[in-house]
Formats: structure tokens, C-alpha cells, sequence
């Protein structure tokens, strides 16, 4: 009976620490150094990405190149052009990844899409700033 309960509670121990070590890995992610290629991010993190193929995994990448990007200010007018920007490379990065690794692809094509929705919300706002004070 102890010993059920010994293998039981290693077990339990066991998936925790994997949810923690994924958890670290999608926070830690944004920080490891771009491929020679200068495409996001080294072909290493990509390959384990695409090995361990978790969605929580994916989703804490995510979260962590969004956040990475830090606090965005801009002219009332400016519009959303900075998140046209990373849009577009974000977009470039994962059409130059997709064919050998389409999960850091899916990432990628998520973070363009994103941005995109930003701009959408972005734009018009600065269209209605640039009538009032005008």
C-alpha cells in the first residue's frame, strides 16, 4: 500500500515539474538569440518546439514575444504602423519556417495576426483624433 502510494505521489511530483519546465520554456522562450538567418528564434528552440508540440507551450511563446515587445507609445495620430511592422516580419518569419517546422510557424502566423487585430483597433482611433484636432 506504501508503495502505491510512494509511485503515485512520484507521478503526481512528475507532472508538475513538467508543467513548470513548460511553463519556463513559453516564458523563457523570446529570449534565446535569432537563427543565423536572423529568423525567430534558433533553429534549436524551434526543434524542440516542434518535438514536444504542446499548446500550452505555444501559448506561453506567444504571451512572451507579446509582452516582450514592451510598452508601445505613439502621436495621437500616428496610427498603427509599428504593428503593421511586426505584423508583416512576424508574417515573414513563419512563410521562411512553415515548410520545415509548422508548429513555430502556426506561433508566428498567430503573432502576425494579433498584430494585425491591433491595428484594426489602432487605426481608427488615430483617424478620429487627426479629425478632432484638425
Amino acid at each position: 500500500m506504501k508503495a502505491k502510494a510512494a509511485s503515485s505521489a512520484r507521478n503526481v511530483q512528475r507532472q508538475a515539474m513538467s508543467l513548470v519546465v513548460t511553463c519556463r520554456l513559453g516564458l523563457c522562450s523570446h529570449v534565446p538569440p535569432s537563427d543565423p538567418d536572423g529568423t525567430w528564434s534558433h533553429v534549436g528552440v524551434r526543434n524542440v518546439i516542434e518535438q514536444l508540440s504542446s499548446a500550452l507551450i505555444d501559448r506561453h511563446i506567444r504571451r512572451g514575444l507579446l509582452n516582450n515587445s514592451g510598452v508601445v507609445s505613439r502621436a495621437l495620430d500616428d496610427g498603427g504602423a509599428q504593428e503593421r511592422d511586426l505584423a508583416a516580419q512576424y508574417k515573414s518569419q513563419s512563410e521562411l519556417v512553415g515548410a520545415k517546422r509548422p508548429r513555430t510557424a502556426a506561433i508566428l502566423r498567430r503573432l502576425s495576426e494579433n498584430y494585425k487585430t491591433d491595428v484594426s483597433d489602432v487605426d481608427p482611433d488615430a483617424e478620429l483624433n487627426e479629425l478632432r484636432w484638425n
